[in-house]
């Protein structure tokens, strides 16, 4: 009689042992989804921060470049060189120092020249700094906001689910070991039945 109980118990341990690592391979496998997820929304926060400050600086150039453009000083100075109107790309071309074709002949800036337009240059480039940082600032916050939200779901989910793969191996390790003591008495049960029955 005891063999037998021993024999039944055995097969539940074994069947729910078998149950907890399906359980536990399902749970890692999520838990792997979720980290890619995590990783994947990380990813994408830092991309668009990049576009962001991107754009920041492409904005900062631009604006700089348009108050250079309209500037009465520089427009002063671009006359006294002959030169009628500028393109925005002209002007960068010749603020870096580059020379430019325009009315049949080419223009370049000299150091005498970008020396004074120099104070309307870094005036233009505090303000345009200025907006652009106020600007990036705001959509930064607000992706931050959005990311977190976002990123506070997924951690509860790889929280909770780490919580049940602890429970998963704590109830593993503890059926594992019942399952090797009733292996053991299941055995020893088994030869006192034979020696009872003078089958040793």
């Amino acid at each position: 009689m005891g063999f037998l109980l021993f024999a039944g118990r055995k097969l539940q341990l074994k069947a729910r042992i078998n149950q907890l690592n399906y359980r536990g391979m399902q749970l890692s496998q999520e838990q792997q989804t979720i980290s890619a997820q995590i990783a994947e929304k990380q990813k994408a926060i830092n991309a668009a921060k990049n576009q962001v400050n991107t754009q920041s600086q492409q904005f900062v150039l631009g604006n700089i470049l348009n108050g250079l453009g309209t500037n009465s000083t520089v427009q002063e100075m671009l006359r006294a060189k002959g030169l009628g109107s500028c393109s925005t790309q002209d002007l960068q071309t010749l603020l870096q120092g580059g020379k430019i074709s325009a009315e049949g002949q080419d223009f370049q800036l000299d150091a005498s020249d970008l020396s004074s337009i120099s104070g309307v240059y870094q005036q233009l480039q505090y303000q345009s700094q200025m907006q652009a940082s106020y600007a990036s600032n705001i959509i930064n916050s607000v992706l931050d906001a959005s990311s977190q939200a976002d990123l506070a779901v997924l951690n509860a989910k790889d929280s909770q689910i780490s919580l049940e793969l602890d429970n998963n191996e704590s109830q593993l390790t503890l059926l594992t070991n019942e399952y090797q003591q009733v292996k053991k008495a299941e055995s020893s049960e088994a030869q006192n039945c034979t020696s009872s029955y003078g089958l040793a």
